[in-house]
């Protein structure tokens, strides 16, 4: 358990004394965990080329999600069910035949598929 703090550079290293970066943390286990005192926990973790999300690991609540804000507004959120939402922060308002990707909005809205290959 090491928690180093270079003043010199403005720099916090958890689990090495030379951090590279303004926080560095390096561990075997490759995580974050965030939590409150509901013992509500989220978990940011990386593994192999891979950056991992998760938003309640434990199950201990019914309708997780994951949002993504920009500029104090959410753009998209991620449900526990497995919809996506653009532009709507219920994906699951919408047919329930075809709610697993929901893009909406006012005005001109849509999805655009772009290949660089111009053989397609």
């Amino acid at each position: 358990h090491m928690l180093f703090v270079d003043a010199g550079n403005d720099r916090i290293g958890i689990g090495t004394s030379a951090p590279a970066t303004e926080v560095a943390i390096i561990g075997t286990d490759g995580s974050i965990t965030f939590g409150n005192s509901h013992s509500d926990e989220h978990k940011l973790s990386w593994n192999e080329g891979s950056i991992i999300v998760e938003a309640d690991p434990a199950n201990l609540n019914s309708s997780s999600s994951i949002q993504f804000k920009v500029d104090a507004s959410e753009k998209m959120r991620l449900t526990s069910d497995g919809n996506l939402g653009l532009g709507t922060s219920s994906p699951s308002d919408y047919s329930s035949s075809a709610d697993d990707l929901v893009i909406a909005g006012s005005g001109q809205k849509g999805i655009t598929i772009a290949s660089t290959d111009s053989t397609q």
